[in-house]
């Protein structure tokens, strides 16, 4: 059971990292520096006070206003540090939740990996792309991690599959170890996760003699797959087809908009896969046994 204050700090750790996704987001698309200069607000380009920089309670007490020229300033920067505040907590829930298996490093690697999904969701959704520097620096970090602490991959699905294949691998990966297994399975996570979108993207271009896929989101994929592994990462483009196809439905008919940015969904399949793998699969195996009782039936 994790106290409540270790939520407080966690919620505040995840604002303060939403406050920096902010500059990314500003200025990443726009070739700017992260660095320099410092926060300052976009209309005056007056420097922003530290006692005015603090996340979600400054943009409350200023309401939502510049404090030198009174500009409203976009409501955007309080939603990106909540939501990230909160993509943390939850994090921290979920996976606390099997005391058992709880580790610190799988903790650590996947509330990065969630505040790149953030960070990479508007600017696709406001830009239409995914940033490189965000991506490609990623596809290392799930590797590196796997490499410097197994306890942050999770190996079992990829085992289980395994040994059905071969039921003598189970020997061999005991021989390996699990600095070896993790590093595999992060090396395998990036290979399947931007293999499946890149393999999407050539069936889609033959089907419909356009593009389907971007390069970006391939890219985005691999980072992600390093992170959650093979078996996870595709699970989650399946889960990001649904939910686009129902959402992006919705929108052709209500807004007539036929070009949607595919990033939000796959971010939302993979935040879905990363949380609550096991529900999904069990709802998945019910689905599949009921079809198949209906077909029998038939």
């Amino acid at each position: 059971m994790i106290p409540w204050w270790k939520y407080v700090y966690t919620f505040a750790l995840g604002s303060a990292v939403g406050s920096f996704l902010n500059v990314v987001i500003y200025r990443l698309p726009r070739g700017g520096s992260l660095l320099t200069p410092p926060s300052h607000c976009p209309f005056c380009c007056e420097p922003i006070a530290w006692y005015d920089n603090i996340p979600i309670f400054s943009y409350l007490l200023l309401f939502g206003r510049c404090r030198r020229c009174k500009v409203r300033i976009s409501p955007q920067y309080a939603f990106v540090e909540a939501l990230t505040g909160a993509l943390f907590c939850w994090i921290l829930y979920r996976l606390s939740r099997d005391s058992a298996a709880f580790s610190y490093a799988r903790l650590f690697a996947f509330v990065m990996l969630a505040a790149a999904l953030v960070a990479s969701t508007l600017i696709d959704l406001k830009r239409q792309i995914i940033p490189d520097e965000i991506t490609i620096p990623g596809i290392f970090v799930g590797p590196l991690v796997a490499l410097s602490f197994p306890s942050a991959m999770d190996c079992s699905h990829l085992l289980t599959l395994a040994q059905r294949i071969y039921p003598g691998l189970g020997q061999t990966s005991s021989c390996l170890g699990d600095r070896p297994m993790a590093l595999l399975t992060s090396v395998l996570g990036v290979i399947a996760g931007g293999g499946t979108i890149y393999a999407a993207g050539v069936i889609g271009k033959t089907l419909f003699r356009k593009e389907a896929m971007g390069e970006g989101d391939v890219k985005f994929m691999a980072m992600v797959g390093g992170i959650i592994g093979p078996i996870s990462v595709m699970l989650s483009f399946v889960v990001a087809c649904l939910l686009g196809s129902i959402i992006g439905t919705i929108i052709l008919i209500r807004w007539r908009r036929t070009r949607i940015p595919f990033a939000p969904y796959l971010s939302l399949g993979s935040l879905a896969v990363m949380l609550y793998q096991a529900e999904i699969l069990g709802i998945l195996s019910t689905y599949s046994q009921w079809f198949s009782e209906l077909v029998r039936v038939r």
